[in-house]
């Protein structure tokens, strides 16, 4: 019963993501309805951490220890708000593929464009299961990603995951792109 329940609450989260990040034509942008922001583990200890400073200093009435539990709660906040903004407005530009033979790995080059007059610091990119890319992204970055390449024909590109956990790694921002995009794959090459 409560595992059929969480596979209709997964199926449902998925949907969601599908419906957010539908399969769409070049340039494809990331908006700020398609970005995801949590906290990471390391920021679940410092909420802990700023909520056990606050328990502290209301307990012995210490104003400084007070200064402290907020100039922290507002490092979280603008941290928060600068991951955020470290993916808002990324454009993916253009895609390009080689081939290649069934079995071996699929190269895609993206080509990510940003109008921010600094450049996105530290954002990883992944297609699939794939281990992700970190890289800094400016006004035009290619980036390299890798995938497996599946049985001959033409192979859809998998659904782009693009995360951020800069400036402090207190939260973790992503979205995800799924542009409408193939590559050829050639037969495997017996050997």
């Amino acid at each position: 019963m409560a595992r059929r329940f969480v596979d209709r609450l997964v199926a449902r989260g998925a949907a969601s993501i599908a419906r957010r990040a539908p399969r769409g034509a070049l340039p494809l942008r990331v908006s700020p309805r398609r970005l995801y922001i949590l906290p990471t583990r390391f920021g679940g200890v410092f909420a802990l951490l700023m909520i056990g400073l606050l328990v502290g200093a209301t307990n012995y009435g210490n104003n400084l220890a007070f200064a402290l539990a907020f100039w922290l709660g507002a490092i979280a906040l603008v941290s928060m708000h600068r991951a955020h903004r470290n993916l808002s407005g990324l454009s993916l530009a253009d895609i390009h593929a080689e081939p290649a033979h069934a079995g071996d790995q699929l190269t895609w080059r993206l080509t990510w464009a940003s109008k921010a007059s600094r450049p996105r610091r530290r954002v990883a990119i992944a297609l699939a299961d794939t281990p992700p890319v970190v890289c800094d992204i400016g006004a035009s970055t290619t980036v390299t990603a890798k995938e497996p390449a599946g049985r001959r024909g033409e192979q859809a590109m998998a659904r782009i995951h693009i995360e951020s956990r800069y400036p402090l790694g207190l939260f973790r921002c992503w979205a995800y792109l799924a542009p409408r995009h193939t590559a050829l794959v050639y037969p495997s090459v017996a050997g």
